[in-house]
């Protein structure tokens, strides 16, 4: 997934496979099968080919993975790897929230047009690049994400989302202008 904004679209490869050679911003791809073992994911401008991004992680053989490059607040590019294996039972859905955005956030997850004013965030500080968030279970239905400073109740930024039934979905809050939060589509399971 592409979470950087600047420059306008980046070529994202694994293993020199390219997944998409123009993807702008908010892009996100449909899982790519590869082999498993260490692999190198390489993030360019797209209109240079100039490297923004070039690092490694280990893929693990029947696991499902989340990517996303990002922009970190000290200006350099970072990549976060998620392991996607939700424990889906019923007929919950899940949602995971993580933070690529220049701060550290309050992030509350309510039934769309509640008020938050006095409650606790469902995840209280969430750091830059955590890549340790577990899914959060609710039931189908429509949801809106809020993410305010850490430890005050300023909202920066709001998005609904709809929660489906047995899917897990992964919200990304980046911060960048127009469009601060990111709904990544939905894997059914």
């Amino acid at each position: 997934m592409n979470a950087i904004s600047n420059p306008a679209s980046v070529s994202l490869a694994i293993n020199s496979q390219t997944i998409n050679g123009a993807a702008p911003y908010g892009y996100a791809s449909d899982y790519t099968v590869f082999n498993n073992g260490n692999r190198s994911i390489v993030v360019s401008d797209s209109t240079t080919g100039g490297a923004l991004l070039n690092t490694n992680e280990l893929f693990e053989l029947d696991h499902y993975y989340t990517v996303i490059a990002y922009r970190n607040g000290g200006g350099t590019y970072s990549e976060m790897k998620l392991s996607d294996v939700p424990a889906l039972s019923g007929s919950d859905g899940q949602v995971r929230i993580v933070n690529v955005s220049n701060q550290t956030v309050d992030v509350y997850l309510t039934a769309v047009g509640a008020d938050i004013t006095g409650t606790v965030p469902t995840i209280n500080d969430l750091t830059t690049g955590d890549t340790a968030q577990q899914y959060l279970i609710r039931t189908p239905g429509a949801y809106t994400v809020t993410v305010t400073n850490s430890d005050n109740q300023t909202i920066l930024y709001t998005k609904n989302i709809s929660v489906t039934g047995r899917e897990a979905q992964t919200v990304v809050v980046t911060g960048n202008a127009g469009t601060p939060i990111l709904a990544l589509p939905g894997r059914h399971f």
